[in-house]
């Protein structure tokens, strides 16, 4: 008898490999659970600076007025949008909206800025920075409160809309009004 409770359906001999499989997966998923923290506190964020300006053209030149002006709407809105959600969010959930705000912020910036857009885009230009270096300021462990920054920007915004408005209507006269080859 004693010969069958030693190997009994080889429990004893399943008990190691039953031991080692519950450790490992342990192991695995504490290690997954590491690496998605670390890759949020890989240390500070530091943003690079704006991409320079580069002024090309006349807003006289529909083709270039609208190919700028889609840039800039679609950037500063889905800006806005990410600036506006963010009041509520940890450091870990804004710091990737705030790499994809920057990243709006470059792309405005690449985009060749035709004469009658020198203004707004040096306001929405300041804007967005202001915006970023408070978000990265609370991201790194400043004591920033994010609904005070939304709010004091909104005004910026309200204003670099209502100037975009103007160039858009201005834009949609020039579509109206045939040019004389």
């Amino acid at each position: 008898m004693p010969r069958f409770s030693r190997s009994f359906c080889g429990h004893r001999e399943r008990q190691p490999v039953l031991s080692t499989l519950i450790i490992f997966s342990l192991l695995i998923l504490s290690a997954c659970q590491t690496s998605d923290a670390e890759n949020f506190e890989d240390g500070p964020l530091a943003l690079r600076p704006a991409p320079t300006l580069v002024y090309v053209g006349s807003c006289d030149q529909t083709p270039t007025m609208e190919s700028w002006l889609q840039v800039v709407i679609f950037q500063r809105r889905d800006f806005v949008r990410l600036m506006s959600e963010a009041p509520g969010q940890s450091r870990l959930d804004l710091r990737e909206d705030v790499e994809q705000m920057a990243a709006y912020r470059d792309r405005i910036a690449q985009e060749p800025v035709p004469d009658c857009g020198a203004e707004v885009i040096g306001a929405l230009g300041s804007a967005m920075d202001g915006v970023l270096a408070e978000f990265v300021n609370y991201i790194n462990g400043e004591d920033v409160d994010l609904g005070v920054v939304v709010e004091s920007y909104n005004d910026d915004f309200a204003a670099i809309n209502a100037q975009l408005d103007a160039l858009l209507v201005r834009l949609d006269n020039q579509f109206q009004t045939p040019t004389v080859p």
